[in-house]
């Protein structure tokens, strides 16, 4: 388990030093390529530290443009044809956009879920889908995109594999636990295991990521799930959630979380920041700015109280699938991946305290 002592970060990704150790995940069945490429050079691997770009990525952002959007997706199928064909089509896109891509991509798997001891999600429209399941659907989606970028050997894609912290109803299957979290960061390693074996490594590679909203489940149950993760994890875990309720600028003492889901501060701090292997990508939905205030000020909170800023991974927002569904509140919530982006970034970097470039921007849909 990883130190949380100042300074901060964490070497969350040892990656394949210790690979070995981590959950070994049975191959997927093969999927027919899209399209005919070379086998994969032998000389690939996973970057030591997720900190840092991938060796190969050539990419220096403009401070104050945004990042290209990546789509991201909610997922009703684990159908390994279906996840290739997904991953083809991402791998196409970098393939025929000009110079080399850097992309996060979240795979939005549904909520934690337990029956007859199976662990594993409550996939969108349906029921459990196992985390032998899961790990084969994005193997199937990473190879996928390997085959389909063809001649671009640079371009890479991290694919945030998505749960959540939601117990509103069913709970007697519900799994925010620490026996859950621990599992999601094994299948986590063992779907790195098998890009490294795979040779795919050097343009695909995975982390951990739970959409952890404060108004969906009790501070105490989600900090187990995540000291779950932090048992077992080798990798990363991207938090795209939000903070409904924190402090903005029209309510600057604002308490977090709504009834009976109170959270204190340091609760909030520990899930955004505090957990080891923790990093946000906020959900910043608002167009009246208000998602992007309360993250800048969770941010100033951390700065205060801890020593050091929020670094905010990237930023999600939700217009496409506001395109997608008739949703009454998509007439508030629905910023462009730029907008969104916008606003966080001018309030992060507006003060010297949280001032950084924030590296990935992605858009979900359905």
């Amino acid at each position: 388990m990883k130190q949380s002592t100042q300074p901060r970060r964490k070497q969350a990704w040892l990656g394949f030093l210790l690979l070995a150790a981590g959950l070994c995940v049975t191959q997927l069945v093969q999927a027919a390529p899209l399209q005919q490429t070379p086998t994969p050079p032998p000389q690939q691997y996973l970057p030591l530290i997720l900190n840092q770009p991938p060796s190969k990525v050539t990419i220096t952002p403009v401070p104050g443009e945004p990042p290209t959007a990546s789509i991201s997706r909610y997922l009703s199928t684990v159908n390994t044809t279906t996840l290739y064909n997904l991953g083809c089509t991402y791998g196409t896109k970098d393939l025929q956009a000009a110079g080399t891509q850097d992309s996060l991509v979240f795979l939005y798997f549904g909520r934690p879920r337990i029956e007859n001891g199976i662990l594993g999600t409550k996939i969108y429209g349906g029921g459990l889908v196992t985390m032998q399941q899961i790990a084969e659907a994005v193997q199937a989606f990473g190879k996928g995109y390997y085959f389909c970028t063809g001649a671009d050997l640079l371009s890479h894609v991290t694919i945030g594999i998505g749960t959540s912290n939601y117990a509103y109803e069913d709970c007697d299957n519900c799994a925010v636990t620490y026996d859950h979290g621990r599992a999601w960061a094994q299948m986590v390693n063992g779907v790195n295991t098998w890009l490294v074996n795979s040779r795919y490594s050097g343009q695909v590679s995975a982390v951990g990521a739970s959409d952890i909203e404060l108004s969906w489940n009790y501070p105490t149950d989600t900090i187990a799930w995540m000291n779950g993760y932090d048992s077992a994890n080798n990798f990363e875990l991207l938090n795209f959630g939000a903070l409904p309720g924190c402090p903005r600028f029209s309510a600057p003492g604002a308490t977090c979380g709504s009834y009976p889901y109170i959270w204190s501060y340091e609760q909030v701090w520990f899930a955004i920041w505090g957990s080891p292997p923790v990093y946000p990508v906020p959900e910043i939905y608002a167009n009246s700015g208000v998602n992007a205030e309360q993250w800048y000020l969770m941010s100033v909170y951390a700065y205060d109280h801890h020593g050091q800023a929020v670094e905010f991974r990237g930023v999600m927002t939700q217009y496409g699938a506001c395109q997608q569904v008739d949703d009454p509140s998509c007439e508030y919530l629905d910023n462009t991946p730029e907008q969104g982006w916008q606003q966080l970034s001018d309030l992060v970097n507006g003060n010297a305290k949280t001032r950084h470039y924030i590296r990935y921007l992605t858009d979900i849909r359905w």
